[in-house]
């Protein structure tokens, strides 16, 4: 039997359970048939001593035929100088080993080895210490019914486990068919057909509870390989540019003799590509490998403003490129706690991102007071159903690729602020401003 099929391992349980509960009703009905008889030859006996007891005929014989119970046996004894004394009895009268000694109108009730039932019970009706003492065979009134009874059972409850065990099958079965629905449409999905989810059952039961669970899985395996191919295409168009613009700028440098300042810009141009380059692999590598507990171990204090204002000087030359002005609201000493090399980026990629999509002859304002940074730039701004996914891996608002960059930057920023614990808002309205608020730790 293949009890790695749950269908089989739940019958074999059930059936063993069913067998279990046949079996402990067969005991008690046996011994409660028993019980039921041994209480009516009980009845049958003190039936006989209240008889006896009333006539009191303890010295006269009496014909026991009168009282209808088969194999009857009756004695009479008297108690006196400490010894029991038969002082009359029937002609087949059963030897009784145990005698004991009983207050006045107590019965008692006993079987003994040989399946005798004895009844004996100590009379009042005299000053005398009168005992009757009856008994009768068990085996020709309750081993005759009682045998007839484990036979019914023998054959009756093997047909019972049977008929519970196909009836148990089917039920299993019939429970089971949703799960085997489910089964099947998991496995029709693939990685090309992601989009397709489980059929409800709105059952409300645990097997909704399963679809439901798979096609909140399938939801986020949906996301995450959207993600992965448009991560796969980004990665493949912004590597193949840069290399391939490295490459014309080299086999243009190799056609023929050039001046030295013909090379310096060749080489100039090459530099920064480099640094494109270099960019990219520096944000995917810290992307993908970066620890929050190994980061937070080399948390220092810093001066957020010396951070700004060294930012600013290394944009320099884009910032006179595009002749824009900072205007500083406040500028405090803030100081907050933690990595000095991953708070620069984080400062300069958003300060890079407002030089870049600042309009020109525009301005940057900066506003640093009571732990919060607030970068505002006036440039070309971001649409409302684009702001909730700046923050997320190779996003880029400019599908037209028209501008620089590889949609990394702002994420970016965002593993950082949470590895601090800070809190970014972003506000835009499209075509006028863009500003960024920083909360500060401290």
């Amino acid at each position: 039997m293949n009890f790695k099929n749950i269908k089989l391992r739940l019958l074999s349980l059930y059936s063993l359970v069913i067998g279990i509960i046949l079996a402990v009703f067969s005991v008690i009905l046996l011994n409660q048939f028993y019980e039921q008889n041994i209480k009516t030859v009980d009845e049958q006996l003190t039936t006989v001593i209240n008889e006896i007891n009333y006539s009191k005929h303890f010295y006269t014989p009496f014909d026991k035929e009168e009282f209808m119970i088969k194999n009857l046996s009756i004695v009479i004894y008297k108690y006196e100088n400490n010894k029991f004394k038969k002082i009359m009895a029937t002609k087949t009268a059963f030897e009784i080993q145990n005698n004991d000694l009983l207050l006045k109108d107590t019965f008692q009730f006993f079987t003994t080895a040989k399946h005798l039932r004895v009844g004996r019970f100590h009379s009042n009706k005299t000053d005398e210490n009168i005992y009757i003492e009856v008994a009768t065979t068990l085996d020709d009134k309750i081993k005759p019914q009682l045998e007839h009874l484990q036979d019914i059972l023998i054959i009756l409850i093997p047909m019972l486990l049977i008929l519970a065990i196909i009836a148990g099958y089917f039920i299993i079965r019939n429970s089971l068919i949703p799960v085997k629905k489910v089964i099947d449409e998991v496995k029709d999905i693939e990685a090309h057909k992601l989009q397709k989810r489980i059929t409800s059952h709105t059952s409300n039961d645990e097997i909704e509870e399963l679809i439901t669970t798979f096609n909140f899985m399938l939801d986020k395996l949906d996301s995450a390989f959207s993600k992965i191919k448009r991560f796969s295409n980004d990665v493949s168009h912004e590597l193949k540019t840069p290399l391939t613009v490295l490459r014309g700028e080299i086999e243009l440098g190799l056609r023929k003799e050039r001046t030295n300042e013909e090379y310096k810009n060749i080489l100039s141009s090459t530099l920064e590509e480099t640094k494109l380059l270099q960019e990219l692999i520096n944000s995917l590598l810290f992307l993908s490998k970066s620890n929050n507990q190994e980061i937070q171990e080399e948390f220092i204090e810093i001066e957020v403003d010396d951070i700004i204002t060294d930012v600013i000087s290394q944009n320099k030359k884009l910032i006179e490129e595009k002749n824009i002005k900072f205007e500083f609201k406040h500028l405090e000493n803030v100081v907050c706690i933690g990595h000095p090399l991953l708070l620069r980026i984080l400062v300069g990629n958003i300060i890079q991102n407002s030089i870049k999509y600042s309009q020109k002859s525009s301005k940057i304002e900066i506003d640093l007071s009571n732990n919060i940074l607030k970068i505002k730039d006036y440039g070309i701004g971001i649409k409302e159903e684009d702001i909730e996914n700046i923050f997320d891996r190779f996003y880029r608002v400019d599908e037209s690729r028209g501008g620089s960059g590889y949609g990394l930057g702002l994420s970016i920023v965002k593993s950082i602020a949470l590895i601090h614990n800070f809190e970014i808002v972003v506000q835009s309205k499209y075509n006028q401003y863009t500003e960024f608020t920083i909360h500060l730790n401290q």
